[in-house]
């Protein structure tokens, strides 16, 4: 009878589940089928159209979850079908585009633009359908039983893929059946891809308590607010105003830092105003109303320090995307202080949906902040290489003969600067001005560490492509691993044992520790052969590591790897 019950309501759950999201469900399946297909197929198809598909079916549920959620309440089949077909149809164009887009063109770009586009989509499931209440109690009950069933259904989920593992497991352990890895991957996806959308849909609220307007304020709501959150943003409060205090008293700028106490200071002032909301709406707690009240108060000056902090960094270190993006979440931390302050936190739907939108506004294309970045860093970058009278492109020489003319800070500065613009935006945004074998952290290694003398380490590897021939007359190899110690002298050659993989007793190599500073300035090492002393081997060099005691600065350690071709 039990099983009878169960089976029943599984039954009507789903049946449910279909009709009311039957779009979300085909793009659920969908999804999960093809990360079957993946795994079966090994990914044999190219890889451009298989994170493009991958995108599509993630994002076409996501999406199609907010319209039905949006389109539930409206009246007349051709309007909702209408609905849904245009979102659906703007995000075929939006995924057709991605892939007839070059692989790595404006991919900074493009990954900001769908990163603000997805989360968008995502906060609407929360408050689409309650733009149009009197107050935000409806879209706060139905954030949390959301929040709830997304959960419930998440561990729901990583247990039934445990569960499945442990059973495929066990038939191998206990009766010999070779299970492939294959066939683990198909239950994780089932139980951590489909059941738990199907069980998050599922859960979902309907009819009268999606709208539930009852403002139910808990006691452990009260209790974590009172007790957690406000004793760690009075300490937050009081470090940023004693830290005003000094400052203005010694008259200097505020850290960097600084802006990052204020981001946790604002987010936690956010999270105390949306877990009191329920309560202050029934007025049962004047407590509530005085501090969600007088946070924004509190907070709004020490929003000053944040801006001051992040135009100093601009001015010192240039622009970035990060600091776009912080300084614009600057100016959206005082538009929500100045807002809460007016209309006393009566609405607090409009805080996320806010941001969502500056963040789509800052972040689609055809111009944004990484766009922004780019153009104006490549700008700055050139009028600088031009004023140098060198030809360009520069080669890795007359780079570091550059670099070791300028001022250290500034050097330090604009290597940087290089650095950040081609791991960033790629190396055809450096490629009109630098070599496409810059190698930047070796070189920023070593102008922090000019004033100090000679360099603490030097390294260098052969490039992951390099092939290595075997030399004529060679048919075998062995993979060595040396180590050496030695002290600081004015021989430039180093003499390394390599008795341990030889025929030959007091078997070595001589290495030019000259070369390896030489090697160091480059991004890849080239293939160099040493040949043994006494044996007629040959050791190619592929990695090496040299470093020095920071204490002495005179005793030495030299690390080599490499292949040591013999003849038998």
């Amino acid at each position: 009878m039990l099983l009878k019950k169960l089976s029943t309501l599984l039954t009507d759950s789903f049946r449910n589940c279909l009709k009311r999201f039957p779009v979300t469900i085909c793009f659920a399946v969908a999804l999960s089928v093809f990360l079957c297909y993946l795994y079966a197929s090994e990914g044999e198809e190219s890889k451009r159209v298989l994170i493009v598909w991958r995108y599509y079916l993630a994002v076409g549920t996501l999406l199609s979850l907010s319209l039905h959620l949006w389109t539930e309440e409206m009246r007349g089949l051709l309007r909702k079908v209408t609905t849904h077909l245009i979102g659906h149809a703007l995000l075929l164009v939006d995924t057709l585009c991605l892939y007839y887009l070059a692989e790595d063109k404006f991919y900074t770009e493009l990954a900001l633009a769908h990163v603000a586009g997805i989360f968008a989509i995502g906060l609407s499931v929360f408050f689409l359908s309650f733009l149009k209440e009197k107050n935000d109690l409806a879209c706060w009950n139905f954030t949390y039983s959301t929040f709830c069933s997304f959960f419930t259904a998440f561990f729901t989920g990583l247990l039934m893929t445990g569960g499945g593992c442990l059973l495929a497991y066990s038939l191998e352990m206990l009766f010999g059946i070779k299970i492939s890895y294959k066939y683990y991957a198909y239950i994780s996806i089932v139980g951590s891809v489909l059941l738990p959308i199907l069980l998050f849909i599922g859960l979902l609220p309907s009819g009268a308590k999606k709208f539930n307007r009852e403002a139910e304020q808990t006691q452990l709501q009260d209790n974590f607010v009172r007790f957690l959150f406000l004793p760690l943003l009075g300490g937050y409060l009081i470090v940023l105003y004693l830290y005003a205090a000094r400052i203005l008293v010694q008259w200097e700028l505020p850290t960097g830092w600084v802006s990052w106490l204020t981001v946790a200071l604002m987010t936690g002032c956010i999270t105390v105003e949306w877990l009191l909301y329920p309560g202050r709406m029934n007025g049962a707690n004047r407590m509530n109303e005085r501090i969600v009240c007088w946070l924004p108060v509190l907070t709004l000056p020490l929003l000053v320090l944040m801006t001051v902090g992040i135009l100093r960094r601009f001015n010192d270190y240039g622009i970035t995307v990060n600091r776009l993006y912080l300084l614009t979440l600057n100016g959206w931390f005082y538009l929500v202080c100045i807002g809460l302050i007016i209309n006393k936190a009566r609405r607090i739907i409009w805080i996320p949906i806010s941001f969502s939108l500056i963040f789509l506004l800052t972040s689609v294309l055809p111009i944004n902040f990484a766009s922004i970045a780019k153009h104006t860093l490549h700008r700055q970058l050139k009028e600088k290489v031009l004023t140098s009278r060198l030809s360009l492109p520069l080669t890795v020489e007359s780079y570091i003969q550059w670099m070791d003319s300028l001022p250290l800070q500034e050097a330090i500065h604009l290597n940087d600067r290089f650095r950040y613009l081609k791991d960033w935006f790629g190396q055809e945004n450096v490629e009109d001005m630098l070599q496409a074998d810059i190698p930047f952290y070796n070189i920023d290694y070593k102008l922090t560490t000019r004033e100090e003398g000679e360099p603490t380490f030097m390294n260098g590897c052969v490039a992951d492509s390099c092939c290595i021939p075997v030399p004529d007359g060679f048919n075998c190899f062995t993979q060595v691993s040396l180590h050496v110690t030695f002290q600081q002298s004015q021989n430039d050659t180093l003499a390394v044992s390599v008795e341990a993989y030889s025929d030959q007793s007091g078997d070595s190599i001589y290495i030019s520790l000259q070369q390896l500073n030489e090697f160091s300035s480059q991004q890849y090492i080239p293939l160099t052969l040493y040949p043994c002393l006494r044996s007629k081997n040959l050791f190619a060099l592929t990695q090496y590591y040299l470093s020095c005691n920071k204490l002495s600065k005179k005793e030495w350690t030299l690390d080599l790897n490499g292949h040591l071709f013999k003849k038998q």
